[in-house]
């Protein structure tokens, strides 16, 4: 049986962040001159791009500054970034 939500038709709707993600990767890479992510996780930290998506940039824990949209928890009774 064919799974029909699956659809081969053009790009999804999260082929801007695939793009922009795989980018960001390939940069970090060249500029650690290294594929291992021990190593280029630290230059992607660095990284600002202005992206299909927006403008993309790290702080120093690796977390998106600014984000599109962020996922909250209730922790102890209060709403905090997950």
């Amino acid at each position: 049986m064919k799974d029909k939500s699956i659809s081969k038709e053009g790009p999804g709707p999260y082929a801007p962040y695939s793009y922009d993600s795989l980018y960001l990767i390939i940069e970090a890479m060249k500029r650690s001159n290294s594929i291992l992510p021990e190593y280029f996780m630290e230059e992607l930290k660095k990284t600002s791009y202005d992206g299909i998506v927006g403008n993309i940039k790290f702080n120093s824990n690796g977390d998106r500054v600014d984000p599109p949209s962020t996922i909250f928890i209730m922790k102890n009774g209060d709403w905090v970034r997950y």
